[in-house]
């Protein structure tokens, strides 16, 4: 994302893609366990998330073995210098011990200028309500829609892949209109979200406390 210039398109094009892959591969893995668990049953459902997981394995140890080793060239050009960017972030074994204090305390500096960024932390206020509203929203659904609504497993599993329509959706309008926003059209954009936030979880809350028995 820091590649790209500051409140570009490409930017905001960058954070959009990179929460939708983040957060619909577990909303989407719901229905696609109910699809297996209808259709083959429940121990399919483990043996599929076994072969998974030793595709993941193997994919992990690809990445390991092709990683450049401490010092290699990253890009081998024969006329030009290598560039710090071509080279591989870890520092060779044969570097003397203060030129690595000093790279240790560069870095260190780094990861504390951005965990003293205050757009990080206006980023986490905003972000934290909404994901305990997303978490809250799918560990309730399930028995909501089990015990109140007398949804099978499959159902359930449309119900999460509602959840990830929406998402995207959502993602894709706010990225394209944010750029047409003032900084204070956005002030107001951001707290009516959040307002709308807290009326649509307050409503579930109160739906399925006092909703009572549903015969459906």
């Amino acid at each position: 994302i820091e590649l790209f210039q500051a409140r570009s398109f490409q930017q905001r094009l960058a954070i959009t893609m990179s929460t939708m892959a983040l957060h619909c591969a577990e909303v989407f893995g719901p229905f696609f366990g109910a699809s297996i668990f209808v259709r083959w049953g429940p121990k399919a459902v483990f043996f599929v998330l076994a072969g998974l997981s030793c595709v993941v394995q193997v994919m992990l140890l690809i990445v390991y073995f092709t990683l450049p080793k401490d010092g290699e060239k990253v890009l081998a050009t024969p006329m030009a210098t290598p560039t710090p960017s071509e080279r591989s972030p870890l520092l060779p074994h044969n570097v003397p011990r203060q030129a690595r204090l000093m790279e240790a305390r560069r870095r260190w500096d780094m990861l504390k200028r951005v965990m003293g960024s205050p757009m990080l932390w206006r980023s986490i206020l905003l972000v934290a309500p909404a994901a305990m509203v997303k978490a809250a929203l799918e560990n309730i659904l399930p028995l909501f829609a089990d015990h109140k609504l007398k949804y099978d497993e499959y159902h359930v599993g449309l119900c999460f892949t509602l959840i990830a329509v929406s998402f995207l959706c959502t993602s894709m309008l706010i990225s394209f209109s944010w750029g047409f926003l003032s900084e204070h059209g956005k002030t107001w954009f951001v707290t009516g979200s959040m307002g709308c936030l807290a009326l649509t979880s307050s409503t579930l809350l109160l739906a399925y406390m006092y909703g009572g028995h549903c015969n459906l």
